[in-house]
């Protein structure tokens, strides 16, 4: 059985994890919307300090280009800030903005899948009531917590994910009740969880959210372009996910074997259905 299996099984058997503070994961979605073919959860994780001096590398660079922040599909679309950008100025605002998207040393968690395989898989387990972004999300919650047991980090780790979901708030609750135990905290390191908006009321921006989108929706349109069979190679005029460079990745899209392992599991574990599944 691979450690992933693992920490999963005893997340399951424990009932859960919470979320993070010295280290801090941004977590975005794409793919929750009318028929979108495929569902990504993802983002990084790196330190609050490397998070802190993103911030202050990105906002002033945002500025100069006259931009308050920045959206994959805005960018990608020409929509909002990005209304009449040319590729060429498109091309050279990228070649600097990367730079600063990649400076920091971060792992990228991701976890997505077919729409169609999920749907296909869930008729098979009735008694468990999940959403695709349900299980995207504790599937990254899991390669976050393999990822710092793996590397015997002392640290905990934050989680934020930025709002907008429907879901989010029984997800999050269910995570939260799932971590109260400072043991349980210590063991998954997995510390706090917080959802939140790209702005805040102050108006200030949360940058961090910016890697996220990049993450969630690189790999939404490279996967949607697989399944609609337009491509399978990636450019950069659709994506942007050949520029990033992170130290390390975990996930990407799950197999319809792990996701039927995934189910498996939970049926597994009594516990888990009695107080989430039925609630999801």
């Amino acid at each position: 059985m691979d450690r992933s299996v693992r920490v999963q099984i005893e997340l399951f058997n424990s009932f859960g994890a919470k979320l993070i503070a010295l280290l801090r994961a941004y977590l975005d979605e794409s793919g929750m919307h009318a028929n979108p073919g495929v569902v990504v959860v993802g983002g990084a994780i790196t330190t609050a300090n490397s998070w802190e001096q993103f911030s202050a590398n990105c906002q002033p660079f945002l500025k100069k280009h006259g931009l308050s922040f920045f959206g994959t599909s805005d960018f990608f679309g020409s929509h909002g800030d990005f209304d009449g950008w040319p590729w060429p100025k498109k091309e050279a605002f990228l070649k600097t903005f990367m730079d600063i998207i990649n400076r920091p040393k971060k792992v990228i968690i991701a976890h997505g899948m077919r729409l169609s395989d999920f749907e296909a898989i869930r008729t098979e387990f009735p008694k468990i009531r999940i959403t695709p972004y349900k299980y995207c999300l504790e599937k990254c919650l899991a390669d976050i917590s393999q990822w710092a047991r793996s590397k015997r980090r002392i640290e905990p780790i934050a989680v934020l994910i930025e709002s907008g979901n429907k879901t989010e708030s029984q997800t999050v609750r269910i995570w939260r009740e799932a971590t109260d135990s400072e043991w349980l905290r210590e063991k998954y390191k997995l510390a706090s969880i917080t959802v939140m908006p790209k702005q805040l009321p102050t108006g200030e921006y949360i940058y961090p959210f910016i890697v996220a989108d990049i993450v969630s929706n690189s790999l939404y349109k490279h996967h949607k372009a697989v399944l609609d069979s337009i491509s399978d190679t990636v450019k950069v005029e659709n994506t942007l996910l050949p520029l990033l460079k992170p130290k390390e990745q975990f996930g990407y899209m799950d197999t319809p074997e792990s996701m039927r392992r995934w189910f498996e599991i939970a049926r597994e574990n009594k516990e888990y259905l009695e107080q989430v599944g039925e609630n999801i």
